[in-house]
Parts: structure tokens; C-alpha cells; sequence
């Protein structure tokens, strides 16, 4: 029995220490996707107006910066749901160990 609260202790503390580092992913990538969509929303600067290359080339970029933007919202999606289900996990781990009995105390009775 005491080994399976260690274990499930353990768990708890890997789980918990892997939160931080998943929010700050997320925030990461927020970060990054609110900098593209401001690249985009922003005039491009020394394109000229009157060249079709320089449209062009404008097009295409825009073209790359929203595609980075679909691929960062992606990402931002699949890191909440994966935070959203760690965060669920832990909260059945945290529920489970405070089901466990106290060492030495025959079930039903706690000190």
C-alpha cells in the first residue's frame, strides 16, 4: 500500500512539474502567432506599389505569414487540450491519493 502512494505521489509531483513548462509553451506560441498576425496587419514597407514583382512578392509573403498563422493557431489548440487533459489528470491523481487511508489506520478510520 505505501508503495502505491509513493507511486501515485511521484506521479503527481512529474505531473505537476510539467505543467509550468506546458503553460509556457502555450504562451509561447501566442506570443508568436499575435507577432504575425500584427506582420500582417502592418503595411509593408518598401514594397514598391507600381511593380507587379514587388506585389507579387508581397502576396507571397502574406500567403507565408497567414499559413504560419493557421500552423501556430494549430498548435496553440492542440497544447490546450493536451494542458486541458494533464490538468484533468492530475485532479484524479490529487482526488485518488486523498482517498488513500493513512498508514496504520484500518480503512474507514482516519486518525
Amino acid at each position: 500500500m505505501r508503495a502505491n502512494v509513493s507511486v501515485v505521489r511521484l506521479a503527481m509531483m512529474a505531473a505537476a512539474a510539467l505543467l509550468p513548462a506546458a503553460t509556457a509553451q502555450a504562451q509561447g506560441l501566442d506570443e508568436r502567432r499575435a507577432q504575425l498576425e500584427r506582420q500582417v496587419r502592418a503595411p509593408e514597407r518598401g514594397v514598391s506599389q507600381g511593380s507587379p514583382a514587388g506585389a507579387d512578392n508581397g502576396n507571397d509573403r502574406d500567403a507565408e505569414i497567414a499559413g504560419a498563422i493557421r500552423n501556430h493557431t494549430g498548435q496553440l489548440e492542440i497544447m490546450d487540450f493536451q494542458l486541458r487533459r494533464l490538468n484533468e489528470r492530475v485532479d484524479k491523481l490529487s482526488a485518488a491519493v486523498n482517498d488513500i487511508p493513512a498508514a496504520g489506520t484500518a480503512p474507514g478510520r482516519q486518525r
